[in-house]
């Protein structure tokens, strides 16, 4: 914590802007971001997000690196789809990493999602995260619960793709969950569809707090995007592994 408030302050004093400045930019209250600063306040998800829109960076570097892999859960992996952690967990998927290997000479300049679709088009991959961004809003309203840092994953998402204006299209399935009737082209290669496994699993995992219908609807989506069960139990059996528990 004292190395977030650190590069928080930091981060602000190098875009060249003082706390009231940034204050009346997110038309917070006087005081406020020093509270922020200093710790006395708990930085919300929301304003944690426009802060780093506001001085040019991203929460991986304001966080600095996350000591492990529930800890970045802990943090609200806003932008885990693209935290090194969440990658190195996605690559002990020996589907994700052959393919990974692959465009290995890329993968330091790319989040492992972008390899993951690096062979499809562009309208593919639009499709591609239309699909998962209906996956994604049905889990996150299965539960009854919709938080803040499963929001802003998925409108990370929809961001790093150009796709936001794609998301009215999707929020429906947040009261009502989505199963598809037939697979969409995009999703036919086996990585995107293990990369999909993964993401909601995290995303379950999010509030620390698994629901069972959570976990029934990633288990009834894996069949029906078709990820055999010797796959999709190799998935969900890492978190429930001691790797993942004492990380």
């Amino acid at each position: 914590m004292l190395y977030f408030l650190q590069n928080l302050k930091l981060a602000r004093k190098n875009s060249g802007l003082t706390q009231k400045q940034v204050e009346e930019k997110l038309k917070l209250r006087s005081l406020t971001l020093k509270d922020y600063e200093t710790g006395r306040l708990k930085i919300p998800v929301e304003t944690a997000l426009k802060l780093c829109d506001i001085y040019n960076t991203d929460l991986n570097t304001l966080f600095g690196k996350y000591s492990s892999i529930k800890h970045a859960i802990d943090l609200g992996s806003i932008h885990g789809l693209w935290d090194k952690k969440f990658s190195n967990v996605v690559l002990l998927d020996p589907i994700i990493k052959a393919h990974v290997e692959n465009y290995k000479d890329q993968y330091i300049n790319h989040s492992i999602l972008d390899i993951v679709l690096i062979e499809l088009s562009l309208s593919a991959k639009k499709e591609y995260i239309l699909e998962i961004t209906k996956f994604m809003n049905s889990l996150i309203g299965i539960d009854g619960k919709v938080l803040p840092s499963e929001i802003s994953l998925r409108n990370s998402l929809l961001e790093h793709f150009d796709c936001m204006n794609k998301l009215k299209k999707t929020t429906q399935y947040i009261d009502s969950p989505y199963y598809p009737k037939e697979l969409v082209k995009s999703l036919y290669p086996l990585p995107g569809k293990h990369f999909i496994i993964w993401l909601l699993f995290f995303l379950a995992h999010f509030d620390k707090d698994v629901d069972y219908r959570e976990l029934e609807y990633i288990e009834r989506l894996a069949e029906l995007i078709k990820v055999t069960k010797s796959n999709f139990d190799y998935i969900s059996q890492f978190f429930y592994s001691e790797e993942y528990l004492n990380a």
